[in-house]
């Protein structure tokens, strides 16, 4: 009987011990893995909204340094006119921007009677103050000539187009702008439902919200009430009819500049199973750890594994298998503080499949997936072992060439332009890329400065035909 109790004991230990370890790990692991992907949403968020800090910047650039519109603020006394003279010389501008969402653009004189909404050009003559604010991204510049201030430039993108956008790129999706009410009592209401999250955020735009999203967000609102008011990025799992989804809480303020901190969020719910399988797998690792005492080494070997599995899962883009935007940001300033260092040639190139769209629309998403498949592969193997090669998201790819200077790199850039356009994979009659290519100089702090470098040149390439490299130092 005391042996038997003795055994008892043992074994009782064994089962809190290992279910304890046990424990510990699957829940280390879904950790690991959550935080892995709030990370990759954050970098798709960022990559998605890039266009519009492209645009909305070049557009500011542009009429801000206008010698003509500056003359004419300055000898030009009736608004109509002005109005009229400023409308018809950025409309083709304007025309070309609300494409992209950028509809709302204001110029208004420094003591705020407003000179041209360019999506309401009859009216003008009141003030600015009067004007409805609304919630989205905004954009700011002056027209100054010697310091003096001649007029202001306003664009507001609503973030209705910054979802809109994010839904095109991944339909598969949900996306709401989440709102703190207190920035709700200067605007309008139209187009606000008070969230089942906490009565103290709307909902943006969201009329047809479904029920299953109001489903997930009333077993969230216990579950998160405390990181929501921390306005820091977090995502959760949550279980609804047997379906497993991670939702994502991204603050607006840390996607767009100028904008409170606690403005709100940009939540996303994807579907995602995983997080179901990590679940199960635990008590299927302690029921076997109960049968078999050995149980304990095997889950040391699952568990080392399953640290590549997150690694490769967090550096390696699902669909091209190349390197992802932020293993490639990681390796990327390693090779940018070598070269500072050393003083060493790296050549940072950037381009995009033109008209990936239309290939989308024309043959669907299925035959641009083999595209940009096609196309890393080709590229893959034509460069070196020591470039990096990966995909920033969408159609956009880097390669950063150390050792490599501005030269050598524009010769790269144009023979993988030339492998790309002799690309045949029916039925897409001719895949083309355009490029974007810099190199490293001495007043470059991070990466990140060639990164702007290659963008603006690649934005060139695009704008002078397309299927281009263009160089920019």
């Amino acid at each position: 009987m005391k042996r038997l109790l003795f055994y008892g004991i043992v074994y009782f230990i064994f089962i809190v011990l290992f279910g304890g370890i046990t424990l510990i790990d699957h829940l280390s692991r879904e950790k690991d893995y959550l935080s892995a992907k709030l990370k990759e949403e954050f970098s798709f968020y960022r990559n998605s909204f890039n266009t519009f800090d492209i645009l909305a910047n070049f557009f500011l650039y542009k009429i801000s340094t206008d010698k003509q519109l500056k003359e004419k603020f300055q000898t030009e006394k009736d608004i109509n006119s002005l109005s009229k003279w400023i409308f018809d010389r950025y409309k083709d501008d304007y025309m070309f921007l609300s494409k992209y969402g950028i509809k709302k653009i204001y110029i208004y004189l420094p003591d705020g009677q407003v000179v041209l909404r360019f999506h309401n050009p009859e009216r003008i003559l009141d003030k600015i103050d009067t004007l409805t604010n609304q919630l989205g991204i905004i954009y700011f510049s002056r027209i100054s000539n010697n310091d003096k201030v001649l007029a202001n430039i306003k664009l507001v993108i609503p973030f209705v187009y910054a979802r809109n956008i994010l839904k095109k790129t991944f339909p598969n999706k949900e996306y709401l702008f989440l709102i703190k009410n207190k920035y709700l009592s200067f605007k309008e209401f139209t187009g606000y439902i008070e969230s089942e999250l906490d009565k103290t955020f709307y909902y943006y735009f969201a009329e047809n919200l479904s029920s299953k999203i109001s489903k997930l967000n009333m077993k969230l609102s216990e579950i998160i009430k405390k990181d929501l008011f921390s306005f820091q990025s977090f995502n959760v799992s949550v279980k609804d009819n047997g379906q497993w989804y991670i939702v994502y809480f991204i603050p607006i303020s840390k996607l767009f500049n100028n904008l409170p901190k606690d403005l709100g969020y940009l939540v996303s719910y994807e579907e995602d199973n995983y997080i179901g399988s990590i679940r199960k797998n635990f008590w299927e690792v302690f029921l076997l750890g109960n049968g078999v005492f050995g149980g304990l080494l095997l889950l040391m070997f699952y568990r080392f594994k399953d640290k590549e599995k997150y690694e490769q899962l967090a550096s390696i883009d699902p669909l091209t298998k190349i390197t992802n935007r932020r293993k490639f940001d990681e390796l990327a300033q390693y090779e940018f503080d070598k070269a500072k260092r050393y003083n060493r040639p790296l050549s940072f190139i950037i381009f995009d499949i033109d008209d990936f769209k239309k290939i989308n629309d024309k043959y669907g998403h299925q035959m641009g997936d083999k595209v940009l498949i096609e196309v890393a592969n080709t590229v893959k193997n034509s460069i070196r072992k020591t470039d990096i090669f990966a995909r920033f998201g969408g159609e956009e790819f880097v390669i950063l060439a150390p050792e490599t200077d501005i030269i050598g790199g524009k010769q790269l850039a144009e023979k993988i332009r030339k492998i790309i356009e002799e690309i045949s994979l029916n039925p897409v009659s001719k895949i083309t890329a355009s490029f974007g290519v810099t190199e490293i100089k001495d007043s470059d702090n991070n990466i990140d400065d060639l990164y702007r470098r290659a963008d603006k040149a690649l934005y060139q390439a695009k704008e002078k035909g397309k299927n281009r490299v263009f160089v920019m130092l």
